[in-house]
């Protein structure tokens, strides 16, 4: 059982103050009945409450699949950047918040909901929760560096990365890569500006900061595109500050595209473009809050 101004509140129909004036204007029905006082108690999973002549149904948690463009941050707020949150445009629950965080150069599969304990569950490092990425580097990584990604590499934390997996789709040239052009000088723009990396070091690649990871060749230089590069699938079972262009600066190459296309069990809709949502389907979110 819950009170009725509770039950709209939680519903957006407004706060709790919003609410009770609404209530009192005579626009609220309970199963049929017309109902004046915010504190009566409603069944919110029996009763049929309707305001403005339309039924409310009582929704406790909410999930959007987010397919993240660049230029966004992962985050409820920001005082300088435009948030995740602010791209579901519907009158939806004011508690949602993205579930872990992709950088701003960073797009793809993004979960964003206000179940905090399944947002636990997914995160927790004792979870080891799949991330699969599609990653585009510069230059052409071999088997032999690639293996090292199966035994933990060190990226200069406490401990290595848990092995990961990676498979090779395609080297290619600039030119090849008509489709992600745009978006690689797009994502160099935003490593320049937010400057990513001034703390924490890459111990097989030297110091990571801006002046190995955001060199201002990134964005003015167009030369800088010419040559090889490398399509790749990675798979990893963590979640730390950077991972993965901490992983691939460790063996040597620069990540230049970014995607996160699978989170468990959850895979990006293709359906969906740069900035598109949508809530998760039954099943989705079936298999996301039972782990299976």
């Amino acid at each position: 059982m819950i009170r009725l101004d509770k039950f709209l509140a939680d519903m957006s129909v407004g706060t709790r103050n919003e609410v009770k004036k609404v209530i009192k204007s005579g626009n609220i029905f309970v199963n049929g009945q017309l109902v004046l006082k915010p504190d009566i108690k409603i069944d919110e999973n029996k009763d049929l409450v309707t305001v403005n002549g339309e039924d409310i149904a009582y929704c406790r948690y909410e999930y959007f699949m987010l397919n993240k463009p660049m230029g966004y941050v992962s985050a409820t707020s920001d005082s300088k950047n435009s948030t995740v949150v602010s791209l579901i445009d519907e009158n939806t629950k004011k508690d949602i918040f993205p579930v872990g965080r992709l950088d701003i150069d960073t797009e793809g599969l993004l979960l964003i909901t206000n179940d905090g304990r399944l947002a636990h569950n997914l995160l927790s490092p004792k979870k080891h929760v799949d991330k699969k990425y599609f990653v585009i580097v510069n230059g052409e990584p071999d088997k032999s560096h690639l293996a090292l990604f199966e035994h933990g590499v060190d990226i200069g934390d406490e401990t290595p990365t848990l092995p990961a997996k990676v498979n090779i789709i395609k080297s290619c040239t600039w030119n090849e890569l008509e489709n992600y052009q745009d978006k690689i000088k797009e994502a160099c723009d935003y490593r320049q500006e937010n400057a990513f990396g001034t703390s924490g070091n890459c111990s097989k690649a030297g110091v990571w900061n801006e002046s190995n990871y955001c060199d201002q060749d990134d964005t003015y230089n167009e030369s800088y595109y010419n040559g090889k590069y490398c399509m790749l699938e990675l798979k990893i079972h963590e979640g730390r500050y950077h991972q993965v262009k901490r992983m691939f600066l460790a063996i040597g190459f620069k990540v230049m595209y970014l995607k996160r296309i699978q989170m468990g069990r959850l895979k990006l809709d293709e359906k969906l473009k740069c900035g598109d949502y949508r809530k998760l389907t039954n099943e989705e979110i079936y298999f996301l809050t039972n782990g299976d």
